[in-house]
């Protein structure tokens, strides 16, 4: 097959499986969801800072990296194999729900029992990162710790399911509630220590809508095959969790580890660089949910060739799209910090948030498909990739902030998205056999 007839069925293949040219309306669904939730993370960061400091933010930073990263452990990967297993067995409707039915049981004990573990882990917190505050603000965001446990099932259905629509709208409003609940705060008076009850209020309005829009399309199912998908779920989890555990812990590995050797403050300054970042980041996300369920489609038929053009597009758009983002946001940001944050300290972060655009704009064109060893069924070896990947993440964090602080963070997480775009090249050509930049041989338009 020519390179001209490899693209023509590539773009027919996008409009079969989504929907019939529902593929950029559904990209632009979750770009404008993601967007909001970029946009709303940076407004709480905005909120925080300009009207509790340096300190508080801090504060909340570390709390909430804590939450990402153990909601992981909470969760025990049980989400991926929903995504993997509904998106593979779409056709059958009635397959899907004793899927997701089985899914739900699993976490609904899951997300019990390390809430709990969670709560009784508190007392360690104030002591560990030197803080008064730490530990009572982790009390406050467990209740969304369950929560979030039993959202990211749910919202895996409708990504598998390809509702991507909804799952935007959901994926939106988490983060549009954050915002909403945080001026309440303020308005309240509320201390410091006690905003992390604005992730627990989000979560938990997130989970009552969700749980019901899924009703409306799902029949739970309890019969043998149930029990025998919870342990198909407890399986594929337990291989693939890992990896989920030391992605998040690898995009909060910066803060949590300037928690601990430098000052609240300094948290607080850096946060505001590395989460306006990570708002950019969420573009690249928006791409990969739409396209992971293709990705399964072309890994389960062999359509090899596909796969590798759909790769070697989307790598070179993305990563022009993203440049040009990525300057757009290095030009106005001093001017978003005197406008909207007004304390002048925040202008500390403009440069570590220029460092980390650099790694993110060379990175970007492979980030929306980070997850193709998922979608290839190897979890085993995508969660050593994403071990080889938060070891690089220890080690030049551990190197770098102990020298340079704020600037050693920022250099560390640079360097971090490029390595981490390097691994993923290797895994593609070692593991599944695909040279994304390999010339044409033998191929004619």
């Amino acid at each position: 097959m020519g390179l001209t007839a490899i693209r023509r069925a590539l773009a027919g293949d996008i409009r079969t499986l989504l929907g019939h040219g529902t593929f950029v309306g559904d990209i632009s669904w979750n770009v404008v969801s993601l967007s909001l939730l970029g946009i709303s993370g940076l407004a709480l960061n905005v909120i925080i800072g300009r009207y509790y400091g340096p300190g508080d933010l801090g504060v909340f930073n570390l709390v909430f990296s804590l939450y990402i990263f153990y909601s992981q452990l909470t969760s025990l990967g049980i989400y991926f194999s929903v995504l993997k297993h509904i998106a593979e067995f779409s056709p059958d409707p009635a397959r899907s729900h004793v899927i997701l039915t089985a899914a739900l049981l699993l976490a609904l004990g899951a997300a019990t029992v390390m809430t709990a573990v969670a709560y009784a882990l508190a007392g360690i917190l104030n002591p560990l990162f030197s803080s008064s505050k730490v530990s009572m603000a982790w009390i406050c965001i467990l209740p969304g710790l369950w929560c979030y446990s039993m959202n990211k099932v749910l919202m895996a259905a409708l990504n598998g399911w390809r509702r991507m629509r909804a799952y935007a709208f959901f994926q939106g409003l988490r983060y549009v509630l954050m915002v909403l609940f945080l001026i309440g705060l303020v308005a309240a008076g509320a201390e410091g220590v006690y905003l992390p009850l604005l992730v627990s209020g989000a979560e938990l309005a997130v989970f009552g809508l969700l749980a019901g829009y899924t009703m409306l399309h799902f029949r739970p199912v309890f019969s043998r095959e149930t029990i025998a998908w919870m342990n198909e779920h407890a399986r594929f989890g337990l291989k693939s969790f890992l990896s989920g555990t030391m992605a998040e812990l690898t995009s909060r590995i910066d803060v949590l580890m300037l928690g601990l050797l430098t000052t609240e403050r300094t948290v607080g300054i850096y946060s505001m660089a590395a989460l306006t970042a990570e708002g950019l980041a969420m573009l690249a996300f928006a791409v990969r949910d739409n396209v992971n369920p293709i990705l399964t489609q072309y890994l389960s038929q062999g359509k090899r060739e596909r796969l590798r053009e759909l790769l070697r597009r989307g790598v070179r758009l993305f990563s022009v799209f993203m440049a040009a983002a990525g300057l757009a946001a290095a030009a106005v940001y001093p001017g978003f910090i005197r406008v909207l944050v007004g304390d002048p300290s925040f202008l500390e972060s403009w440069q570590p948030f220029v460092v980390i655009l650099v790694g993110l704009t060379l990175a970007s064109g492979f980030l929306p498909f980070n997850m193709i060893l998922v979608q290839a069924g190897r979890p085993a070896l995508h969660t050593l990739l994403k071990a080889a990947i938060l070891a690089t993440a220890i080690a030049l964090n551990a190197a770098l902030i102990p020298l340079f602080h704020m600037m050693g963070a920022a250099a560390a997480t640079s360097l971090l998205y490029v390595a981490a775009a390097l691994y993923l090249v290797y895994a593609l050509q070692r593991v599944l056999g695909l040279r994304v930049f390999q010339s044409e041989i033998g191929v004619r338009p």
